[in-house]
């Protein structure tokens, strides 16, 4: 096996489908390359490749997404003297369920057995802030999940924290918790600070870890005949947690979040809005990707944007790199002989940047102008008019 052949097959997995499927598997793989099966396992152990894997994720549009990250972030990593952090949320319709026939024990080279089908007893909501730094729970179990509630557990927190500290809640943007009866109660409690997490960001929000754990040690596997008994079996997972708390360690300061949130937008955001504005299939693949040590992991060692008229490459600096290109001008240069689809590029890359040199026609007769884009690269564009066209029809 050469080094071309790895190659090849770690750009194909990374830059490719198979035909008739949305990813690659090590048969059609092995297929491609003429490779076995068990060679391309290896390969894609070696780079860390997982075709069959996928991972969900969804940007916050929140406005004050920034001030709230550092909000929250700081609160985890220097927590105001003489108060206490509270992480707090509801894990709501929590079914009570009982499955259909009983399970299969566990067994020598056999895993427990269930039935996927069961039967829906209620629900109830639970109620959770947990102390950011010592684990500890307070709880409450409510079947339904409104204003009223959230009310009813904000005064179970005031009972429970001693009266000197203050209390800095931090919660998503739920509708109850900014309701007016909400809100009437804070203001009568003046000790209470609400700190609000950014919109679809329940990952800063730790007592979301918790709710995991409730998830993975009791609820994936109950079976409760009604909803007191699912409600007492939570109170009780409750309390053994307490017995024995487990704080959550929060390592990543604002500033690491929001870098690294940056290096995903630029190969989701801007290679994809030159995507959109060309058309053609797009390729990244980053220096990780490649095995390639001392680099930024999520670095861009290969880009490229395949049109049927042209292809567009392009890379990250190298570290080391970077000063050789700073006060320098750089510019892409299209050349072509379709006005109508180039001027419609230069349009579309000018909506949201600047106009450096409008698109005119020129003493050597071809129309030739300059835009620069949203991300400050500029691109020049030189259009070879066909004969008969027409100066009218030549952009403003």
């Amino acid at each position: 096996m050469s080094v071309e052949q790895v190659e090849d097959v770690v750009v194909a997995t990374l830059e490719s489908t198979p035909a008739n499927a949305t990813h690659w598997s090590r048969a059609k793989m092995a297929d491609r390359s003429g490779l076995s099966k068990s060679t391309i396992g290896r390969i894609w152990k070696a780079f860390g490749l997982k075709p069959h894997l996928t991972d969900g994720f969804k940007l916050s549009n929140d406005p004050l997404f920034v001030e709230k990250v550092y909000d929250i972030v700081g609160l985890y990593l220097d927590p105001p003297e003489s108060a206490v952090v509270l992480s707090v949320d509801e894990k709501s319709q929590v079914q009570a369920l009982s499955r259909s026939q009983p399970a299969f024990p566990i067994m020598p080279g056999m895993p427990e057995k269930r039935t996927h089908d069961y039967v829906r007893h209620g629900t109830t909501s639970l109620f959770a802030a947990m102390n950011v730094a010592d684990g500890t729970v307070i709880a409450s179990t409510h079947r339904r999940h409104r204003a009223v509630e959230f009310k009813k557990f904000l005064a179970k927190i005031d009972q429970n924290v001693p009266d000197e500290l203050d209390v800095h809640v931090i919660c998503d943007n739920y509708g109850t918790h900014k309701h007016p009866t909400v809100t009437a109660w804070l203001t009568r409690h003046p000790r209470f600070h609400m700190h609000f997490t950014p919109t679809y960001s329940s990952w800063i929000n730790q007592v979301e870890r918790l709710f995991a754990e409730v998830t993975r040690d009791l609820l994936q596997r109950s079976d409760h005949r009604s909803v007191q008994a699912l409600e007492k079996d939570l109170r009780d997972w409750i309390k053994a947690w307490n017995d024995n708390p487990k704080p959550f360690i929060w390592t990543k300061s604002a500033e690491q979040i929001l870098e690294s949130l940056g290096r995903l937008l630029q190969r989701i955001t801007g290679a994809g809005h030159y995507q959109g504005i060309f058309g053609g299939t797009l390729s990244i693949s980053s220096f990780a990707d490649f095995g390639m040590e001392g680099m930024p992991a999520d670095g861009t060692m290969h880009s490229e944007l395949v049109h049927e008229l042209f292809t567009v490459m392009a890379t990250d600096a190298m570290p080391g790199a970077e000063a050789t290109w700073n006060g320098t001008r750089n510019y892409i240069c299209f050349i072509g002989d379709q006005p109508e689809q180039m001027i419609g590029w230069y349009d579309a890359l000018a909506a949201e940047g600047t106009t450096d040199q409008p698109l005119e026609k020129q003493v050597w007769g071809d129309m030739f102008g300059v835009v620069k884009d949203k991300f400050g690269i500029e691109w020049m564009f030189n259009i070879a008019l066909p004969e008969g066209w027409a100066q009218t029809q030549a952009p403003a």
